[in-house]
């Protein structure tokens, strides 16, 4: 492992972590805002995006937990 890949593996939980914890929190407004159909609409475009970023963070802590070991 690189040293630029150490210092990426020590702050991937922390940002695997904060994306979780921002998707939960567009899924709570999507719950509040359930009667207004265009919020509805741009908080699961967020929550999509999220998803891809958070799916590209587990994709990397995986290849960089085979390379830690």
């Amino acid at each position: 492992m690189t040293y630029h890949e150490k210092q990426e593996w020590q702050g991937l939980e922390e940002r695997i972590v904060k994306v979780e914890s921002q998707i939960e929190e567009k899924q709570n407004l999507m719950e509040v805002h359930s009667d207004d159909a265009v919020k509805l609409m741009d908080l699961h475009a967020e929550i999509e995006s999220l998803e891809v970023d958070l799916l590209e963070l587990y994709e990397r802590f995986d290849y960089l937990s085979d390379l830690d070991q």
